[in-house]
């Protein structure tokens, strides 16, 4: 059977952060679906070992003790604090008329200019989003895990039955707002999720690009040696332990 060899890691490293990054310029660019395979991508590169994956980054042997990455949520509280916010955006109708739309935004990259850095562990497992009424504070993971698992970056489950995304989805993450002025109701605006997983990508863009310039290097000085994808695999015996 094939096995990968370094190189044909590293290339599949490249194909994850090429695929991050496009992602994420279509993201800004207004298509906010591509969270979905943002949490894919994010998942690849560097989500923790489960029985049938293993990330690409923890298979080049790049996560140990001194693997942090950036983090841009709010360290002041028990949970931390969603790195988010909620933006308003004012537009005019082509018949002179216009109004407001709202939605959650991710910060950017100036939070990352802090410094606050986390180990790998830490930073999947560190509260980084509360819905209203939630009965707890979702992981950088568990936001992962539900735009990839449940809401169609992988899979696409029927059903939702997770009380803390049912408070995220349902009842919003603190940001509100009133249809109109004379509303006797308040709605939650929209994109929490989504927004929470483009502000991982500006963390792991950051965290992983050094690793990404390596591969280029790796693949560019393997490409003077012959053609690049038999150098990818390399055969082992089915034996072999």
């Amino acid at each position: 059977m094939l096995k990968r060899t370094r190189l044909g890691l590293q290339y599949s490293l490249l194909v994850q952060y090429d695929a991050l990054r496009l992602s994420a310029a279509m993201y800004d660019a207004g298509h906010r679906n591509e969270a979905v395979r943002l949490a894919n991508a994010i998942f690849v590169l560097l989500g923790p070992d489960m029985r049938n994956h293993n990330s690409i980054l923890r298979q080049l042997g790049a996560i140990d003790e001194s693997f942090l990455l950036p983090s841009s949520a709010d360290s002041r509280g028990p949970h931390g604090s969603a790195p988010i916010a909620a933006q308003l955006y004012a537009y005019t109708a082509g018949d002179g008329g216009g109004g407001y739309t709202i939605e959650c935004a991710p910060f950017g990259h100036e939070p990352l200019s802090a410094g606050r850095r986390l180990p790998v562990a830490e930073w999947w497992s560190e509260g980084v989003l509360s819905g209203i009424g939630a009965p707890k504070t979702l992981s950088r993971l568990e936001v992962v895990r539900i735009m990839r698992d449940q809401d169609g970056g992988a899979h696409l489950d029927d059903h939702i039955k997770d009380e803390t995304y049912l408070a995220v989805y349902l009842k919003g993450t603190g940001f509100l707002y009133k249809p109109s002025a004379d509303s006797e109701v308040s709605l939650p605006v929209e994109g929490a999720l989504e927004a929470t997983v483009r502000q991982m990508a500006y963390e792991v863009d950051r965290g992983v690009r050094g690793f990404a310039l390596s591969a280029q290097a790796a693949l560019a000085e393997a490409a003077s040696k012959g053609p690049l994808y038999p150098q990818y695999f390399e055969m082992e015996s089915a034996t072999s332990t």
